[in-house]
């Protein structure tokens, strides 16, 4: 069983006080009794298998490399506005981002298959995550720190002659908005979240009642679907992807970017680049995992960690730039 204080153990900052992220990687937790990877509900739904079609061109730079796709150009406004429903104080104030040149981006979260690549060739510093039983292959790699992430692009320049890094927070959000204002990029409403993402629905809703009542101690919630998945991530590219051809920007895992913390982003350059001012002893994360409920799945939520930190909800995306 996935341990309810395992997850996304860490207390953020929201505008109607302090919610424990704790508390929401509890609420996904199965029941006290069975195993890692056992089915969350004899009856839910088989998971969807395969990556839906996306008429974007794409391409690797080696046969395990990230599949990438390059991001137009453009500007757009980052954080959200204060009518947002769930919206945090740390996304504001709104303030308008100039992306000066296209740059590749990974389609997916980079997969435990592409993680094993790296190590098998003596890269990553050999760590080996675990899946948690849920699968590697196509599954997103997991258990990985903001450290471990940047091992891994430093070895896929190595491996490619390429410029790789991990996305500015900036370059994230505007990739994962793909010219929306909405709150998801489907939409405003929470409601159509099953097709897009792997997040908390109404089948672990069903299965972990402990887990539910604490989303409605918190105010929190989820939608009235079944996504496919019970507990924990599901292969990449399991949902519909974004207008840039980007999957599971929101949901699966909460991904890593570049950023230093900063509490807001009211004195963000207007650029795009990397944000290395504030506290860079803790970096920024971004998208929301398979455990989270509604408030915390939108393009605009943001928070931190500790540059070592290493839990299930935790993976990454690569970009390339060119030089």
């Amino acid at each position: 069983m996935k341990s309810m204080a395992a997850g996304v153990s860490s207390t953020v900052g929201r505008g109607r006080g302090r919610v424990s992220l704790a508390l929401v990687a509890a609420a996904s937790a199965l029941a006290v009794t069975g195993c890692t990877g056992a089915p969350a509900s004899r009856d839910r739904p088989a998971p969807l298998t395969g990556a839906r079609e996306s008429s974007t061109p794409t391409f690797r730079d080696c046969p395990h490399c990230p599949e990438m796709v390059m991001v137009p150009a453009g500007s757009f406004l980052i954080g959200s506005p204060e009518s947002e429903e769930g919206r945090g104080a740390d996304e504001g104030p709104q303030r308008e981002i100039t992306v000066l040149k296209p740059f590749a981006m990974g389609i997916y979260e980079v997969t435990f298959e592409e993680w094993d690549a790296c190590v098998d060739d003596g890269g990553c510093d050999g760590y080996r995550p675990g899946d948690w039983g849920w699968g590697r292959g196509r599954r997103p790699v997991t258990e990985v720190s903001w450290r471990d992430a940047r091992s891994y692009v430093e070895w896929l320049t190595e491996e490619t002659g390429h410029p790789y890094g991990l996305p500015s927070e900036a370059r994230w959000e505007y990739a994962a908005r793909a010219g929306t204002r909405t709150a998801r990029y489907w939409g405003e409403s929470a409601e159509e979240q099953c097709r897009y993402a792997n997040a908390f629905d109404r089948t672990l809703a069903r299965t972990n009642d402990k887990g539910l009542a604490m989303f409605e101690e918190h105010g929190l919630t989820y939608p009235f679907c079944s996504d496919g998945q019970g507990d924990g991530t599901a292969p990449v590219g399991s949902y519909e992807p974004n207008a840039f051809g980007l999957y599971d920007m929101i949901g699966n895992l909460t991904e890593w970017t570049d950023d230093c913390w900063n509490p807001d982003h009211s004195e963000r350059p207007e650029h795009a680049g990397t944000r290395f001012s504030g506290d860079c002893s803790r970096r920024m994360l971004r998208g929301g995992t398979w455990a989270y409920p509604s408030e915390f799945l939108r393009s605009a939520y943001r928070f931190q960690f500790e540059l070592d930190h290493r839990d299930n909800g935790l993976g990454f995306r690569v970009v390339r730039f060119d030089r």
